[in-house]
């Protein structure tokens, strides 16, 4: 498991900007953007516990279920208001789809978590069945559009 990314700065644009972002086998969840520190620290604690009573429940339940646990404990951060809404949510993987070309497979932004595990599925499923890149780049195009059409 990577370590959150305390107080990350925005782009060279935004300055002045902090946000906070974690990542959890490749699903990652980042703030808002905020000037006010409190509001990220915040931000901050309410990830990484969703983070640690995600990998705690994960574990109880052998590693299995992973978009089950997800949500659960998704659900529990959000039942103790310690989940931030409007968060943005995508999930990334380093892969390989043909020998000697590997790059880093980002499916879309989104704000529901829901979405993104429905994301993560189809990523993989097509990884499990040997999809080239050509591809797996068509289905995160369908993906943008899925997302664009939500918006």
């Amino acid at each position: 498991a990577s370590k959150p990314r305390h107080l990350c700065r925005g782009s060279s644009r935004m300055k002045g900007y902090w946000r906070t972002q974690i990542q959890m086998c490749g699903i990652h969840i980042r703030t808002f953007s905020s000037t006010q520190m409190v509001t990220v620290a915040e931000s901050h604690l309410a990830l990484v516990s969703l983070k640690e009573t995600f990998f705690a429940r994960w574990k109880e339940n052998g590693m299995a279920d992973f978009d089950d646990v997800l949500r659960a404990a998704a659900a529990e951060a959000r039942s103790q208001k310690m989940y931030c809404p409007g968060a943005m949510h995508w999930f990334e993987k380093v892969v390989e789809p043909e020998p000697g070309v590997k790059w880093r497979l980002t499916t879309p932004c989104t704000r529901d978590l829901e979405s993104t595990l429905v994301n993560r599925s189809e990523v993989l499923a097509l990884l499990n069945r040997g999809a080239p890149k050509q591809e797996l780049l068509r289905a995160i195009e369908r993906m943008r559009e899925r997302e664009r059409g939500r918006k």
